[in-house]
């Protein structure tokens, strides 16, 4: 591995080059760090070549699309991670490339504001059996991921969060879109789940929509229902209610085991929520505004038995009542 840390940052671009020169043959992976005078441009011309290479990460904000070109034409056959943060690229530059990622699984293009779905739309296109994708922070609306089924068939891990222009309806697109999805990062989106197919169906596993202050009661319910595997959902800073839905249409999440939340407010909309997940066994609540806590189940169906960790933190109306009987659903 080559590591270049921000200490070594007054390394030059033909120190880099020199590097390559000489080590290159058996290099697999490396770290640009903070460095902004590291670059793979022009590194064609001098044929220097990267045959083993598999992990690349930067961290570096001058990198740019065509530091992305030269590395491409060198390591598309043999790159299995691309994790590229902050930096200057847009994906763009990569249009004219007649090349294919043929091992890529991971890439992460987190807070490269530049890239819009265009960019990401190019860059994914190019990959063949990718597993894991990280566009948090980025200009994407989500219309270009949508048009990327073939690329998406097998991948089990998306992260969106953050993209403030994310719209719902391509949100809920790309949620069927990836049949093999297990893991599902919306924080701070527009994501409602409203615009969800009641008829669709979904392997996730682990669900985040931290913030996302536009997730309906009704938007949950269906992302729940055609989610019946999903073991951990986080739902800080929502304001979810109007959980009825839960009821009525029976939905269950039998392997749901942690949920962290700052609502529901209302007592029912709770009780429904800890009736749909009856296999809980970590449940974690913040600043909850509303909750009394003085809830009781419908013939005492509701059973909290598997619960080892409780933490309500910052839940202001908590009663002394609320207390007693949820410690009692505990017994």
């Amino acid at each position: 591995m080559f590591l270049i840390t921000k200490e070594e940052s007054l390394i030059t671009k033909n120190d880099f080059q020199a590097i390559i020169q000489v080590a290159g043959h058996v290099l697999k992976s490396i770290n640009f760090g903070f460095n902004e005078n590291a670059t793979f441009n022009g590194v064609e011309e001098q044929q220097l070549k990267l045959p083993k290479l598999k992990e690349f990460t930067s961290d570096s904000k001058t990198m740019n699309d065509e530091d992305l070109k030269g590395l491409t034409r060198l390591c598309h056959e043999t790159l299995t991670s691309l994790e590229i943060t902050g930096a200057a690229i847009t994906g763009k530059g990569l249009s004219q490339e007649e090349v294919q990622f043929l091992k890529l699984k991971t890439l992460v293009l987190r807070g490269c504001k530049q890239v819009d779905d265009l960019g990401a739309y190019i860059m994914i296109k190019m990959t063949t059996d990718l597993r894991s994708l990280n566009l948090s922070y980025t200009n994407i609306t989500g219309e270009g991921l949508c048009l990327l089924a073939n690329q998406f068939r097998r991948l089990r891990e998306l992260n969106l969060s953050y993209c403030d222009k994310l719209t719902d309806q391509n949100a809920c697109k790309i949620i069927v879109l990836a049949k093999e999805l297990r893991v599902l990062r919306l924080s701070r989106t527009k994501f409602s789940g409203d615009a969800l197919s009641a008829s669709s169906n979904t392997l996730l596993e682990t669900v985040e929509l931290r913030s996302c202050e536009h997730v309906s009661g009704k938007g949950l319910c269906k992302l729940m229902k055609i989610s019946p595997n999903i073991g951990i959902l986080e739902l800080l800073w929502t304001k979810i209610s109007n959980l009825e839905m839960l009821s009525v249409s029976r939905i269950k999440l039998p392997k749901l085991t942690h949920l962290t939340t700052t609502g529901p407010e209302l007592n029912e909309d709770f009780r429904m929520l800890l009736l749909s997940a009856e296999n809980l066994q970590n449940l974690t609540m913040y600043d909850n505004a509303g909750l009394t806590g003085e809830i009781q189940a419908n013939n005492g169906q509701l059973n909290l038995r598997y619960l080892q960790t409780l933490t309500l933190t910052g839940c202001k109306a908590l009663t002394d009542q609320g207390k007693l009987l949820l410690l009692y659903q505990l017994s």
